[in-house]
């Protein structure tokens, strides 16, 4: 059993990655997982600059690792600030990413082995590999072909007013710091009940390392309300019911999501208030009212609790 002692500089030097710069939140959940016995591989993506540093991660952890014998060579971004990559192997390309496999050598060896097959038929074995659902494996094969996670995450969800679990909020990840429940893979859906459970998994794992403080902090962040509003992606501090309106508390966050040819509204940076019914969402401020149908994944209010 790990000593306190150990538990305690052990989270202290994952933390130190991530405020470095050199892993992100998602990877911290997966390696205090790995550390806990519940994920059997940590898969983390290295430039040239984070490769020693993570490598003597490992070694002061007594982890085993070992680099892949692939390279990653970007193949296109998205409007959602996600790099797809393809795997290259020989001769390093030019300022290519290399993967970083934490874990016993029959695990990460498989896993490479995987990621090199393309074949949706593999996406099951490396998805359980991971600890990803094996229904979010599936969606995934459409979002490699070019379909935006955000639009796969939330089709077919009610668009009608509703609160949904707070530990399922993928769409989080959009804005800074970028903290969710969950490691790094996109959600087949907003009401996902196996990402739910992943999600309370690694919940329990943030307790059991003592970071109860940090999860409150991200809990908070997850539980603030979304609205998908002419082409952007609005996040609020709150909103508060009166009279048929949901009006805007504190400030509010904006990202755009479509290219700027595709919107359809107004450049609209801050919002007084909103109306959801009959299907349509109206949203005004003091220049005047805009009016969009309810559709999912392009207009649609997202509340957690």
């Amino acid at each position: 059993m790990i000593s306190r002692t150990a538990t305690t500089r052990l989270v202290a030097d994952i933390l130190d990655l991530l405020d470095r710069g050199w892993i992100a939140w998602a990877n911290v959940l997966e390696l205090l997982a790995y550390a806990s016995g519940f994920k059997p591989v940590v898969r983390l993506v290295a430039d040239a600059a984070s490769r020693e540093i993570l490598a003597d991660f490992c070694q002061r952890q007594q982890w085993p690792w070992r680099w892949s014998g692939f390279w990653l060579e970007p193949v296109f971004h998205t409007q959602l600030n996600d790099t797809f990559t393809r795997l290259v192997y020989g001769h390093a390309p030019l300022n290519c990413n290399r993967v970083l496999f934490v874990g016993h050598e029959a695990a990460t060896r498989r896993a490479e082995e995987l990621e090199g097959i393309s074949d949706p038929t593999v996406a099951r074995e490396l998805a359980a590999l991971y600890g990803y659902p094996e229904c979010c494996a599936a969606a995934y094969a459409e979002v490699q072909g070019g379909k935006p996670w955000l639009e796969v995450f939330l089709r077919g969800s009610d668009p009608a007013d509703r609160v949904r679990d707070w530990r399922g909020n993928k769409t989080a990840y959009l804005f800074p710091p970028h903290a969710t429940l969950l490691p790094e893979y996109f959600p087949c859906s907003v009401d996902c009940e196996p990402t739910a459970r992943l999600a309370r998994a690694y919940e329990a794992v943030l307790q059991e390392y003592g970071l109860r403080r940090l999860l409150d902090i991200i809990r908070e962040g997850l539980m603030r309300p979304l609205l998908l509003f002419g082409g952007c992606l609005y996040r609020f501090d709150g909103l508060e019911s009166c009279e048929g309106w949901y009006h805007v508390m504190g400030s509010t966050e904006r990202r755009c999501i479509d290219h700027p040819a595709m919107r359809r509204q107004p450049n609209i940076d801050m919002i007084e208030a909103l109306h959801i019914g009959g299907g349509e969402l109206t949203v005004r401020n003091g220049a005047g009212e805009w009016h969009e149908s309810l559709i999912p994944a392009r207009t649609q209010l997202l509340r957690f609790g």
